[in-house]
């Protein structure tokens, strides 16, 4: 059978094919109704939008480090069922705007094996999270995925990371290449100034 690897960012269910896919999904929704719900609330199998853990735990009306805990729990026994099935699966939760997931994450994925090859998909719409969320997820996100993991790849080994196209239609005032900059180097000061650039674009 095909390796499927379920690497599960804030936004990331990624599989090697679109049959995996298909059967990721089919254990999705043969799930008990609660954990069902999780998880569709958690990756976006509902409108498109990824729910936060606070909000999920709102609606279930349970702790957030619970919800945390049943997330976990559940892409683990996905993993499990995958397995049963014939696939060879891996399962890591991972929030990639937080450094030290990202890092937690590679690491993983290193005790694996070598790692020869990275393919970044997580991302944001603004349908689907707040202005800074989107930033720290789709900006600062990529850059940690690139360093942290590039720090335990060997040369020859490739890091692609997949995103829209929407920065490069945009106006030189908002695509800033010195803006852009300042993600590698002052997270607080990045996140401001793009954060500012709706106002200045008003002006």
């Amino acid at each position: 059978m095909a390796v499927v690897a379920i690497l599960m960012c804030i936004n990331l269910m990624s599989c090697s094919d679109e049959e995996d896919y298909a059967e990721v999904r089919r254990i999705v929704y043969s799930l008990p109704e609660r954990e069902r719900e999780i998880i569709m609330l958690s990756f976006g199998f509902y409108d498109g939008r990824v729910y936060k853990q606070r909000e999920i735990a709102d609606k279930l009306n349970i702790s957030r480090s619970y919800a945390s805990r049943l997330i976990a729990k559940i892409v683990n026994d996905i993993k499990e069922q995958l397995e049963e099935l014939g696939f060879e699966a891996y399962a890591k939760t991972c929030d990639t705007s937080k450094r030290e997931q990202v890092r937690e994450l590679a690491e993983f994925a290193a005790s694996l094996g070598e790692i020869k090859n990275v393919i970044n998909s997580a991302g944001l719409s603004p349908a689907m999270a707040e202005p800074e969320q989107l930033i720290r997820v789709n900006a600062l996100g990529t850059v940690y995925i690139n360093e942290e993991f590039s720090k335990l790849m060997n040369a020859g080994s490739v890091i692609v990371d997949i995103s829209s196209n929407s920065a490069y239609i945009l106006p030189g005032i908002v695509a800033n290449k010195k803006t852009f900059a300042l993600a590698d180097k002052d997270e607080a000061l990045f996140i401001k100034k793009i954060l500012a650039l709706p106002n200045k674009l008003k002006g």
